[in-house]
């Protein structure tokens, strides 16, 4: 399952989302660089749902800063639970480094958890048991999630 999962990841350079992109921005897919990185996941059994209280993004660079910070201060966005959310543009929390006493996005009691949904039934397709869920604001699951912030 490992070597597939490795598979997966270096394909994924060639799925039409990431053509389009490397298009749109003058870069050539055959020339992108990729790697591949295991780490454990620290995290919580809730109920049928396991997740870590957040996980994020952070960027050197912040292509949308705010009017009072700059590009080079680099910025953060951060989700609660999985980091699957950060990553396909689920809403979350944008946090510039320049003034990070002020984030902006959602608001606590708005915050979905990304989650792995333990009751999946393996090979089931997306949608019908999905194994990555977004659990909704009103579940209590962001309550628990950030106790242990």
């Amino acid at each position: 399952e490992l070597s597939w999962a490795v598979r997966m990841v270096y394909a994924s350079a060639y799925c039409l989302e990431a053509r389009a992109y490397s298009e749109g921005t003058g870069n050539r897919a055959e020339e992108e660089k990729m790697a591949v990185i295991m780490q454990e996941v620290v995290g919580d059994v809730h109920g049928y749902h396991f997740y870590p209280s957040l996980a994020g993004v952070a960027n050197s660079i912040d292509f949308y800063p705010r009017p009072h910070t700059q590009p080079e201060d680099g910025c953060a966005q951060l989700r609660l639970g999985l980091g699957f959310g950060v990553v396909d543009n689920l809403p979350s929390v944008h946090l510039s480094l320049g003034d990070p006493a002020n984030p902006t996005g959602y608001a606590e009691g708005e915050m979905q958890v990304s989650a792995l949904n333990l009751a999946a039934r393996p090979g089931a397709a997306a949608g019908e048991d999905s194994l990555l869920v977004s659990l909704p604001a009103e579940s209590g699951a962001a309550a628990a999630a950030l106790t242990t912030v």
